[in-house]
């Protein structure tokens, strides 16, 4: 099995709840089923909700201590991981390992001021680690999660994540997404990208960190009939 052509080791079934805060469910349902038709999946264990419009902050500073607390959306949005963590353990069994959980977009997600360390570091370790426990664990708990967790960001005009250092340092992971550049001497433009051969950008996905693993790969890839494939570097343009 691969994913844009990089290897996915077999394991365990893990079911995938996206939370989009960006667009409209139609136009959701409308890009998931060009995405399982192209990977020829079915979308039987992808749950989308969509929150567009909605309250969406998992967070928020007091104005007071200035320290993080949660909110009602992230009580939903836990209630809501919990009843599909049961469903799923009582289906699959031991053959279930757990949720994907896709948050889009950050901003949309994070009450607090990107620029402290303190609060970027509470975000992820205490907001987000708990949505990704089950509910028999505690925050002290040593267990480890029951689930996993991708934020998606905007990157800023310079291409990388605006804020405190703790946004990379607090993380596993994290990937980057971003056209792939030609040479300002055979174009005389600084900012033109290799294109693929139906005219789309190629877009570089780059491993920016990894805490299991090594980093700085780089996958071409580009966007064709509704999904990302790997690009053939002998037909770039």
């Amino acid at each position: 099995t691969d994913w844009l052509g990089l290897p996915v080791p077999e394991g365990k079934k893990r079911p995938v709840l996206y939370v989009a805060c960006e667009d409209a469910a139609s136009e959701l349902q409308r890009r998931f089923r060009a995405v399982c038709n192209g990977h020829d999946r079915d979308s039987i264990s992808l749950h989308v909700w969509p929150w567009r419009g909605h309250d969406t902050y998992l967070c928020e500073s007091d104005p007071r201590t200035k320290r993080l607390r949660h909110t009602s959306a992230f009580t939903a949005l836990k209630e809501h991981i919990e009843e599909l963590h049961a469903w799923y353990s009582t289906t699959l069994g031991a053959d279930y390992g757990g949720i994907v959980i896709i948050l889009d977009t950050l901003a949309n997600f994070f009450g607090g001021d990107e620029l402290s360390r303190a609060q970027v570091q509470t975000f992820i370790n205490r907001i987000i680690g708990r949505l990704c426990q089950d509910r028999d664990s505690t925050l002290n708990s040593t267990t480890e999660y029951a689930h996993s967790a991708v934020l998606l960001a905007h990157t800023n005009k310079s291409g990388q994540y605006s804020g405190s250092t703790a946004w990379n340092n607090s993380v596993a992971a994290r990937l980057s997404l971003a056209k792939k550049p030609v040479a300002a001497s055979k174009t005389g433009e600084a900012d033109a990208c290799q294109t693929a051969p139906n005219g789309a950008p190629i877009m570089a996905l780059t491993q920016e960190k990894s805490n299991y693993g090594p980093s700085g790969q780089e996958q071409l890839i580009h966007f064709d009939s509704g999904v990302f494939i790997v690009s053939d570097p002998k037909k770039q343009n």
